[in-house]
Order: C-alpha cells, then structure tokens, then sequence
C-alpha cells in the first residue's frame, strides 16, 4: 500500500529540501523579524519541572544534540517547555511559542 502510494505521489514523498540532520549547521541562516526591532527578543524564563519531566527533558536534548537534530545556540531568543501527558503515560514535549507569535 505504501509503495504504491509512493509510485503515485513521488514529490509528497521526495527528500526534504532542508534536511532534518543537518552535517553543517550554519550552511542555513534563519531570522525571525519581529514587528518592531528595537524591543528585546522575547525570552522567557522555563516552567517548574518535576524530577520525572526534567529527566525526559535532558533525555529528550541528549538525543536530539546525538543525532544532529538540534545544535547548542547562543541565540537571543527563548521559549519555555512544558510537557503533556499521553494516553499511554509517556510524555510529550510542548514549546511554548505564544510570546515569540505575539
């Protein structure tokens, strides 16, 4: 069934222009322009996690920065995380953008 998917929609399943591990990550250059430059970019401060979701948070980072996904930034920016829990009782990484969307 999936090939014959892929047979009909070769472009849906095409390699992603931006690849999601990255061998050099400042070959891509990323600007977020905010509605008026002269305020500070919005950072702000992490949610209180207890010891189970900080555990999952530095597992989740620790594997993200293994497998290239993510890279350490120095940037301005800043969105704290929170986490929800699934139907089967893992949990699930959230970001919370709503500052840096306003």
């Amino acid at each position: 069934m999936l090939q014959e998917l892929q047979a009909c929609h070769p472009t849906v399943f095409a390699e992603p222009g931006f690849p999601i591990v990255r061998n050099n990550p400042t070959l891509y250059e990323h600007r977020i322009r905010l509605k008026d430059e002269s305020e500070p970019p919005p950072r702000r401060k992490i949610y209180p996690l207890d010891q189970k979701e900080l555990a999952e948070l530095k597992s989740t980072l620790q594997s993200w920065l293994n497998s290239n996904r993510i890279v350490p930034s120095n940037s301005p920016y800043g969105a704290p995380v929170l986490f929800a829990q699934k139907k089967n009782g893992k949990l699930r990484l959230c970001v919370d953008y709503r500052a840096l969307n306003k």
